[in-house]
């Protein structure tokens, strides 16, 4: 019995995609807002290639925001510390979502 694949499982499979760490780095270094959440939460490692994301920090600060807007905290950590590297790999149609909320 042969499965049919899913457009959205092919794509997915075939689309180019973007490592995930120097797509968010290179996003923060042409959007000041970015950037400076990026530099905040993320300690990029000596040679460059990846860095380690605040998690707790993150959160903190997504909950403040959220708590401010009146919407109200609930936001929690899935994993204690996550490394952003080139390893994790976004599709391109994933990465223009990501730009396009931030007017790239």
């Amino acid at each position: 019995m042969s499965r049919k694949l899913k457009v959205q499982e092919l794509e997915n499979r075939i689309a180019p995609g973007v490592g995930l760490f120097s797509f968010l780095q290179g996003l923060a270094q042409t959007d000041s807002q970015l950037g400076d959440l990026f530099n905040q939460f993320v300690s990029v490692n000596d040679d460059g290639t990846a860095g380690d994301v605040d998690v707790q920090g993150a959160v903190d600060a997504a909950n403040s925001m959220f708590d401010a807007s009146g919407i109200g905290t609930g936001i929690q950590a899935v994993k204690d510390s996550f490394t952003l590297s080139d390893n994790i790999v976004i599709s391109d149609a994933t990465a223009q979502l990501i730009a396009g909320l931030f007017g790239k």
